[in-house]
């Protein structure tokens, strides 16, 4: 066997090792994705806005009830993650927006069921790509303050906090102004 024959053969088995070393990581990935299921993709667009969405008629935040789906308005808190959302352009060139809550990593969404028409409930729930119940069409209300009036695809309702029990709906009768209008930021 000639020298160059034997410096070749370690580096062959440190490359053989290296590619079956990567083979089987290869294919434990794919087993713990058959075993468990692939990670949901929410959105692959970034962010164009991230923080809190205040009512602009009340002045409380759309938060989240740690520990639960569900949504509703409270004081605003600065670093409150429960209130920090992020809004980003639904996939599929709609033109419509996710809303995800930033402690959850879920999507506003409207509560199955609970739709009739003219009103119907909000919570959050896992993004499901295309769920046009977890599209919003966000608008401007034509003052100059940047404000959102908040539309649901699947419904044409609109986000409205006008509710005594600080629960956010959605409301047939979509308007400019008061309860319908929610400001990015503080």
């Amino acid at each position: 066997m000639s020298t160059l024959q034997n410096l070749a053969s370690p580096v062959r088995r440190n490359a053989r090792r290296k590619a079956a070393a990567a083979g089987t990581v290869a294919a434990m990935a794919v087993g713990l994705t058959l075993a468990f299921g692939a990670p949901a993709q929410a959105n692959s667009q970034p962010s164009y806005y991230n923080g809190i969405l205040r009512s602009w008629a009340q002045g409380n935040c759309l938060d989240i009830q740690p520990g639960t789906s569900n949504v509703y308005t409270s004081g605003c808190v600065s670093g409150d993650v429960w209130q920090d959302w992020s809004v980003a352009l639904a996939d599929g060139g709609s033109g419509t927006s996710l809303i995800t809550n930033d402690a959850t990593g879920q999507c506003l969404d409207v509560k199955p069921g609970t739709w009739n028409g003219s009103t119907g409930a909000l919570y959050v729930s896992n993004c499901v790509p295309g769920d046009i119940w977890q599209q919003w069409l966000l608008g401007g209300n034509g003052t100059s303050a940047p404000v959102w009036n908040i539309e649901n695809s699947a419904t044409s309702a609109c986000l409205d906090a006008n509710q005594p029990q600080a629960l956010p709906y959605i409301n047939s009768y979509c308007y400019s102004g008061g309860y319908q209008d929610w400001k990015p930021g503080f």
